[in-house]
């Protein structure tokens, strides 16, 4: 961080003020504590309503972009001129348009960048749609290639980074999580789980086959809280069904708040 000081963080992520995913979450999560810490933090997102409460010691800037189609077809107009000589972009995912274009504004305006990919370099991520992604992928390494550094989260992910760009330097940081308004008490008799369903990338079938180990009379309850993804929660139930776990694996709906905070305290 010292090595940051009289520098500016900037943070793009187009959905930024409105979203309320994984991408979205880890974002704030850097931005407020990158802020905490006593650096200039600014966060370039979308021309749309604010969903969430955003800090006063974090700069948010919402500025004109283009969209087509598809909500992942998104370019941002003339993000260079939010960007000064003091400024690191940081880039949030992958495969996405509107990084490529992030990525060439930065180098316009001599501003270094970092790419976050969020688990998009994981295997399984990487090759579905495998077609596109190839046709993609030339782009897609360019990019990384002339990134200041990639940020991944695990150590697991640091061979994937460097086998998509040898050159680039990583860096490897977990995203933490503010503290609950109380501490862990447990007694809950189960087993948490909260994300979004996506059977294959959140290893929901690996979380079946272990609910399978327990004896369904003795063991503990295992209880998921998700939003709908790649999968609905009816088919997160239909692969506990199928899998003969239904009476041990509960599918909810999202949860925030003080009744997240709860469940997870009880787990």
């Amino acid at each position: 961080m010292a090595g940051l000081t009289g520098k500016r963080i900037v943070h793009y992520y187009p959905r930024a003020a409105s979203g309320d995913g994984g991408v979205t979450n880890a974002m704030w999560a850097w931005a407020e504590a990158q802020a905490e810490f006593g650096l200039n933090v600014a966060v370039l997102h979308m021309e749309e309503p604010t969903r969430r409460p955003i800090p006063d010691s974090i700069s948010s800037i919402g500025m004109p972009h283009i969209v087509g189609p598809s909500k992942r077809t998104l370019r941002p107009k003339r993000l260079e001129d939010h960007l000064t000589s003091d400024d690191v972009l940081i880039l949030h995912s992958g495969w996405l348009l509107h990084n490529l274009v992030a990525g060439r504004a930065a180098m316009k305006a001599s501003v270094p960048y970092v790419v976050v990919p969020h688990g998009a370099l994981f295997p399984k991520i990487r090759f579905r749609r495998r077609h596109l992604k190839g046709l993609w992928e030339p782009w897609e390494r360019a990019l990384f290639r002339r990134a200041a550094a990639v940020h991944v989260f695990f150590d697991q992910e640091v061979n994937e980074a460097r086998s998509f760009s040898p050159s680039t330097p990583v860096i490897i940081g977990p995203t933490g999580a503010q503290p609950s308004q109380r501490t862990w008490t447990g007694g809950g008799g189960y087993i948490a789980w909260l994300g979004r369903f996506d059977i294959e990338h959140k290893g929901l079938d690996l979380l079946m086959e272990t609910a399978r180990r327990f004896d369904p009379e003795d063991g503990p309850r295992f209880i998921l809280h998700g939003k709908p993804s790649r999968n609905s929660s009816d088919e997160v139930k239909e692969l506990a069904e199928s899998m003969g776990v239904g009476d041990l694996v509960a599918v909810n709906g999202p949860i925030t708040g003080p009744e997240k905070d709860d469940f997870l305290n009880r787990a």
